[in-house]
């Protein structure tokens, strides 16, 4: 996988990778799980960039929904993810030259690999201060995740 990071970072003449509707698809999945994490928690501790990647990836490999078996078919499904496009689509991204980033990407790999789970059972969503009037929110929260001390919850 490394190799695979730096012949992108290669050829990508300002080794920052900004994703889109249109071009996640084209880029290895670790790297789109790490500007996942990005994104959504990119002031938030390690174990919630783990844990957000790791619901992601659960919804992958259990083709949540129905939505599909790719990275692409769960962002794009209905009413899914719409956020990583419509708020701060700028921090949907990945840098060559940033730590934080690197650090997700070798969470992403573990992920993809089955090598390194941080819970018990199998989480599919997340929500955070910005949902507490919501719906969604009152969901996760009715069979969150124990035992892990986060900003964010995770069911």
């Amino acid at each position: 996988m490394y190799i695979i990071v730096l012949l992108i970072s290669l050829f990508n003449l300002d080794n920052k990778i900004y994703f889109t509707r249109d071009n996640i698809d084209k880029y290895d999945p670790a790297l789109v799980l790490a500007g996942i994490a990005e994104h959504e928690c990119y002031d938030l501790s390690l174990i919630e960039r783990h844990l957000i990647m790791e619901a992601m990836w659960n919804r992958v490999i259990d083709n949540y929904n129905n939505n599909g078996y790719t990275l692409k078919d769960q962002l794009l499904a209905p009413k899914q993810h719409t956020g990583l496009f419509k708020y701060n689509p700028k921090q949907f991204c990945f840098d060559f030259n940033n730590d934080r980033h690197l650090q997700n990407y070798q969470m992403a790999v573990n992920i993809i690999n089955n090598h390194e789970r941080l819970t018990n059972r199998c989480i599919y969503y997340w929500a955070g201060d910005c949902d507490k009037n919501t719906s969604h929110y009152r969901f996760v929260l009715s069979n969150k995740l124990e035992g892990f001390n986060t900003r964010q919850i995770f069911r």
